[in-house]
Formats: structure tokens, sequence, C-alpha cells
């Protein structure tokens, strides 16, 4: 039970750090577009 809510946990972390990776990413490309 517990390694589910850390695996959970772990899987929503990585899909915030992407998506703010590809946010960056689009900034740093595009600096007139705001992120």
């Amino acid at each position: 039970m517990l390694t589910a809510k850390v695996e959970s946990e772990g899987r929503r972390y990585r899909e915030r750090a992407l998506k703010y990776s590809e946010s960056s990413a689009k900034f740093l490309l595009d600096p007139d577009s705001k992120p």
C-alpha cells in the first residue's frame, strides 16, 4: 500500500517535471512567448 502511494507520487512528480522542462524549453526557444 505504501509502495503504491510512493509510486504514484513519483509518477506525478515526473509528469510535473516533464511539463515544466517542456515549457522552459519553449520559453528558451521563443523568449517572447510567455510560459
